[in-house]
Order: C-alpha cells, then structure tokens, then sequence
C-alpha cells in the first residue's frame, strides 16, 4: 500500500466517525421553571436519561438511541414539590437523516414543553 492511500484511508475513517457522532439523536432540557428540578429521567422509545438535578436556567444535553418510534416520557419534580410524570411526545427513528435533535423545556409549574 502506497503512503498517499494510507493517508486519505485515515482522513475518510475520521471524517466517517465525525459524521457519525454528529448525526446521532440528540435531547436538551432546558429549565426554564425559575426553580431546580431534582431526579429529573427522560425515557426515550425504552432508554432511560438521567438528568439528574437542573438548576433554574441551565440546560443538559444528552444522546439516544431510538428504533422505529418512541415515547418521550419525563418524570421527576420541582423544588416546591411539584410532580413532573408526562409523556410529551413522539419521536420517529427515520424523521431525520442526521439525527433527531430534541428539545425539552420546563415551564413554570412543571409544564413541559417538547420540539423536534
């Protein structure tokens, strides 16, 4: 093998796995509740999210998998005690060539609010 072909073998074996670490499916939650949110889990089509806790403001983005199609249920709670426990939305696995990129924000009072 000559040295040009190991070389361009190398730039394509990059680019391939950047392409594929970019085009996997995405979720932020963004807290927009003006409180933290405590044991916050995001369950995507079966795969489980630990977000954990989320100060008011801040935002955590996280990978998933998804098959064909999904639910996308939250639970978790407010730091007045208010319950979070609602399925949102529906994600199809072949929506999007590059991935899907979700968005998860939580309103006041613990309503959800989700887009993709």
């Amino acid at each position: 093998m000559s040295l040009n072909f190991c070389v361009w073998f190398v730039v394509f074996a990059i680019a391939g796995a950047f392409i594929y670490a970019e085009t996997r499916n995405r979720l932020t939650v963004i807290n927009e509740s003006g409180q933290p949110a405590h044991d916050l889990t995001v369950t995507v089509g079966g795969e489980a999210l630990q977000f954990r806790d989320l100060s008011p403001g801040a935002s955590k983005r996280a990978r998933f998998r998804i098959g064909d199609e999904g639910n996308l249920l939250v639970r978790g709670r407010l730091a007045d005690g208010q319950e979070i426990d609602d399925y949102v939305g529906y994600i199809v696995g072949e929506e999007s060539l590059l991935g899907i990129n979700a968005v998860l924000t939580i309103r006041p009072r613990g309503e959800l609010e989700f887009c993709h």
